[in-house]
């Protein structure tokens, strides 16, 4: 049986095309110091990979991963809110056993009130130990993909 998933890319990818995981985490480890922005996307993956290491490193890393929706559904509603409109949609099936994880890819790691470092730390714990989502669902594949299709 194959599982599919659907994900977007800003590469225009033919089917058959294999996208390998851990691009996020490839580009993550190329921010510097001095560039507006990137220190709080930093800070928020290192805290949720220090959490994932506590409660179990058997999940598959957000830094050595690769981002899907389970259905086309979910995947243009994550495009719509997360401003993706130029990232071309594909359905994309496993290459092979790969870890899963799945996620609340709106999980706010911040609340009111309450300390930076300890609302990361809480938000990353339920974001690797809370219960599955229902909603907002982001799978994280500790693989490579295969593009089934390249989608409207």
């Amino acid at each position: 049986m194959l599982v599919r998933f659907f994900h977007c890319a800003s590469a225009l990818l033919a089917p058959g095309s294999i996208i390998e995981p851990g691009n996020w985490g490839r580009m993550i480890r190329t921010y510097l110091p001095n560039e507006g922005g990137t220190f709080g996307v930093a800070f928020r993956e290192m805290i949720l990979e220090q959490e994932r290491l506590n409660i179990d490193a058997a999940k598959p890393s957000r830094l050595d991963a690769l981002f899907a929706c389970r259905s086309e559904a979910d995947l243009r509603h994550f495009m719509q809110t997360n401003s993706r409109f130029r990232d071309i949609p594909y359905e994309v099936e496993l290459v092979g056993p790969a870890p899963l994880h799945f996620g609340d890819h709106t999980l706010p790691l911040l609340a009111p009130g309450v300390a930076y470092f300890d609302a990361f730390a809480a938000r990353a714990r339920s974001y690797w130990a809370g219960p599955p989502p229902v909603q907002n669902v982001e799978v994280l594949i500790g693989g490579p993909v295969k593009i089934v299709q390249r989608l409207p």
